[in-house]
């Protein structure tokens, strides 16, 4: 675990990447970086409000509010009433608050220095989110395209990027979010095109694939040595969790403000990293910075 976890492709080429590059001598790895914002992950977000910008209060618009909302678990009548009277910094308001609920184990005041360095392009910073910014952020994000830890000269299998090609990015633009989310699915337009290819286990599904139940069952059994793990670790010596909070979410009876498992899992593998990096000589300063 000494390379960084693969939250980004240039990481993701990492040593199983790079045993297979070598033995069928490849100079590059393929990724599917882009994909989520180009076909319309969130499209749900602003599928109404594109509607109501294009069409009006048209044929089809209550029943794409009610896709909407099952996939919100709202009514369709909210769905539609919020995007009559739609605010564009209300959508980057409610991201805010989805990254707050799903970091509760991070101090407040290292949340908030991280918050405020947020990583939206400055062309969207004053328009707020939409389905464009969606979109196009993903490839005005240049840390997805280079490995800033390595000298260029040094990278020795490059990551090309497809979906986040010019002539893909500027045909899914073309492509209104509500028609994106086509069959009230995420990403169901372009379920649809790869129908004929995909298993109809996979097509059928209506959002990513994932090991259902892995991490809850993990932090079931390994409960005690996973709180000892974080409480002696890095990230509470340096205070970037808050010890409270993480004694209360790994404790016998845990409360109403308990973190999410997933969070508790992401906390554990950067912890496991930077003891990693730190027994093999980046020191503990480097390795938080890191």
């Amino acid at each position: 675990m000494v390379s960084p976890p693969p939250d980004y492709s240039w990481a993701l080429a990492g040593d199983y990447e790079r045993e297979a590059a070598a033995f069928t001598k490849a100079t590059a790895i393929m990724t599917g970086d882009g994909g989520d914002p180009a076909f319309g992950r969130y499209s749900e977000d602003f599928a109404c409000i594109d509607f109501l910008k294009q069409r009006g209060l048209g044929r089809g618009i209550l029943a794409l509010a009610a896709d909407v909302a099952l996939l919100r678990n709202r009514s369709a009548w909210s769905v539609l009433a919020e995007a009559l009277t739609h605010d564009p910094t209300a959508i980057r308001l409610e991201d805010a608050r989805r990254i707050r609920n799903g970091r509760t184990l991070v101090s407040d005041d290292v949340f908030e220095a991280a918050h405020t360095a947020v990583r939206s392009h400055p062309w969207f910073k004053s328009i707020g989110r939409s389905s464009v910014s969606d979109t196009l952020e993903t490839v005005t994000q240049a840390d997805l395209f280079y490995d800033p830890l390595r000298p260029a000269t040094e990278i020795d299998l490059e990551p090309l990027h497809p979906l986040c090609s010019q002539p893909v990015i500027e045909t899914c633009l073309r492509i209104p979010s509500y028609v994106r989310m086509q069959g009230g699915r995420s990403r169901g337009l372009a379920r649809k095109a790869f129908q004929s290819d995909l298993p109809p286990q996979i097509y059928s599904r209506r959002w990513k694939d994932a090991g259902q139940g892995s991490a809850y069952e993990l932090m079931r059994k390994s409960g005690a040595a996973i709180r000892e793990f974080l409480l002696e670790g890095v990230l509470i010596q340096n205070h970037l969790l808050d010890r409270r909070r993480v004694e209360e979410s790994l404790s016998a009876t845990p409360g109403k403000h308990a973190a999410v498992v997933h969070e508790l899992a992401d906390h554990v593998i950067v912890e496991a990293w930077l003891r990693t990096a730190e027994r093999v000589g980046f020191g503990p300063g480097a390795s938080v910075c890191v």
